[in-house]
């Protein structure tokens, strides 16, 4: 885990990992995340660290007693994120033959630590994309759905217009104005003080007629 108040993530080499570091388990992680380099240290519990109480949890298992503990940086371009902890049980230092070989194995821990990451981050993307793709899909419904709504109503005003102007090309059938307008009328040549309304109507629908 990085540096901080931040609870790291612990994993052991046996079930049930530790819930949470020791003092001096923190104590060391820090000086690894701090200087990005291996920590190599003997036993450092005080005697008023109670019995039966394991110092390094991580390490300790089974009444086992650490003598001595590594701890490996693991390095992502270049800045420590977390570190490999060995303990040994034996009261002697770790060579540098051991070292150098803790040193490897912890290049090929950050390898894998490095594309875990990756893939985390290329996931957080496609989830992002996902996310991306919907809300678009989303505001072209609502946009189509905007669009669509004025222009039934534009299409409805468009059609009553022409409609409208069809029938003021072709007239009224039957027209109320052919009654009293565009016609001719005969009246009884032998007769006097006859009206409008008496007469025959004896052509309907002229027009510019000249008699």
């Amino acid at each position: 885990g990085d540096s901080g108040e931040s609870q790291p993530l612990i994993v052991a080499d046996s079930d049930p990992n530790p819930a949470s570091l020791s003092h001096l388990e923190r104590t060391i992680l820090d000086g690894v995340l701090d200087t990005a380099e291996a920590v190599i240290v003997a036993d450092e519990r005080s005697s008023e660290h109670p019995p039966g109480v394991p110092a390094y949890p991580g390490l300790e298992r089974g009444g086992q007693h650490v003598c001595a503990i590594a701890a490996m940086p693991f390095l992502v371009d270049g800045r420590a994120v977390g570190a490999l902890f060995v303990g040994r049980y034996s009261k002697r230092p770790f060579t540098a033959a051991e070292i150098n070989l803790l040193v490897a194995v912890s290049q090929q821990l950050s390898v894998a630590v490095r594309l875990a990451r990756l893939y985390d981050m290329e996931r957080e993307k496609a989830v992002r994309s996902e996310e991306r793709e919907r809300l678009e899909r989303d505001l072209l419904s609502m946009v189509s759905h905007e669009l669509r709504t004025p222009l039934t109503a534009i299409k409805t005003s468009i059609g009553a217009l022409t409609e409208e102007e069809a029938a003021a090309r072709t007239g009224l059938s039957p027209c109320s104005e052919l009654q009293l307008h565009a016609g001719i009328w005969r009246y009884d040549t032998g007769k006097t003080g006859q009206s409008f309304s008496t007469a025959e109507r004896y052509v309907s629908g002229t027009r510019n007629a000249v008699a």
